[in-house]
């Protein structure tokens, strides 16, 4: 079976996309780092809470 794997960027509305896929896409999110997790916040809790890289998957 053939596979696509697009690599999507938002500007600050990572988490609104992610949520509005799995809702499209009957998905899942299966990983989710933030720059927090990744040590690079530089003390802004906004910032933190971005997120950096996540991976969602269809279920079959």
């Amino acid at each position: 079976m053939p596979t696509t794997i697009p690599y999507l960027m938002f500007d600050g509305n990572a988490r609104e996309a992610l949520d509005f896929y799995v809702e499209a896409f009957d998905a899942k999110i299966t990983q989710i780092q933030t720059y927090k997790e990744m040590g690079d916040s530089r003390g802004d809790e906004a910032l933190g809470n971005r997120i950096v890289h996540a991976r969602l998957e269809k279920k079959w």
